[in-house]
């Protein structure tokens, strides 16, 4: 998620940047401003997603773990 979002609004800001700046020297407040904006959307995404990490090697283990209970005596 946190890799489509990054392109989403690194191809964004530009083109958002451009509008929103009424002069040629608006643009350098209104970058920054946009990167800020960027960064908190980017890191609240990516505490909001879950941590991949091992997962799977958990996945891996329960599985190995349903099939020894399973396993017909």
């Amino acid at each position: 998620m946190s890799w489509n979002l990054g392109f989403m609004l690194g191809g964004l800001m530009p083109t958002l940047v451009s509008l929103l700046s009424p002069e040629l020297a608006d643009v350098p407040s209104r970058l920054a401003m946009f990167l800020v904006g960027a960064t908190v959307v980017f890191v609240l995404a990516v505490l909001a997603s879950p941590e991949t990490r091992g997962a799977l090697d958990r996945e891996r283990e329960a599985r190995a773990a349903v099939a020894d209970d399973v396993t017909p005596a």
